[in-house]
């Protein structure tokens, strides 16, 4: 493991070796870190790359917390700044849920060899009755001076937080980049769960629509479907096409 310290952050990063001749950076979904990604996503790239880049965001895994709310924006400069002072060319981009939305993001303003999105997040999803419920109630009982009941009314992904991230997970949750995905020329290898509730089908077919040069594949599984499937064959053969 290494660090890095970008704009006074201390961000933590993994480097690993692969066989092939591309540089790939790897982003985690929101909740996990580079080691989850580094234990499902090596054996997949490593044919393909001679470097693996497995990276954590400001506030998760060994990554310093930020000293404010942060947006995607923010993370996506931070990414930026975090390439350029590795000193590196970046081929491959891979995202997985938030991660995927930032890769999006990247992929939106640059050309890469290759975009790899699972079960990406990045467009707005509709909220059910029970969430419009929730947060009806949440600011009711904060204004009445309850700040404690959002870790009883919050998502799973926001109920632990500290203030920070919990102000960064509200800023970055309701997020709508549907003009910038439309913008990627990056080819596309769409990767989803048919269980998927985060981030479900509708999302990835809205998806595949918007970015011109992409193709889906669907697995058993929720949003971690890469933990009970091997993703290998299926990245072989989407970059033996590219």
């Amino acid at each position: 493991m290494a660090r890095i310290n970008i704009k006074n952050l201390g961000l933590s990063y993994l480097i690993r070796q692969g066989n092939g001749e591309k540089v790939a950076l790897i982003m985690h979904g929101w909740g996990a870190n580079k080691e989850l990604m580094e234990q499902f996503f090596t054996k997949s790239l490593s044919k393909h790359c001679k470097q693996m880049i497995f990276l954590d965001f400001a506030g998760f895994g060994g990554s310093d917390e930020p000293s404010y709310a942060f947006n995607s924006i923010d993370y996506l400069n931070l990414t930026n700044e975090f390439i350029k002072a590795l000193e590196i060319k970046v081929d491959i981009l891979l995202g997985h849920s938030y991660g995927g939305k930032i890769a999006c993001l990247m992929a939106s303003k640059n050309d890469y060899d290759a975009l790899i999105l699972c079960a990406s997040a990045g467009l707005k999803l509709p909220k059910s009755p029970k969430v419009k419920l929730k947060i009806f109630l949440a600011k009711c009982l904060n204004k009445l001076g309850f700040k404690n009941i959002r870790r009883f009314l919050a998502s799973k992904d926001g109920a632990t937080l500290s203030p920070i991230m919990y102000e960064t997970f509200k800023n970055v949750v309701d997020e709508d980049y549907q003009n910038e995905i439309s913008k990627i020329n990056t080819k596309t290898l769409l990767l989803w769960g048919e269980s998927d509730t985060a981030t479900p089908l509708s999302i990835a077919n809205k998806m595949q629509g918007l970015i011109k040069n992409s193709k889906l594949i669907t697995f058993n599984g929720n949003h971690f479907f890469f933990m009970q499937n091997d993703l290998t064959p299926f990245i072989d053969e989407f970059f033996q096409k590219a």
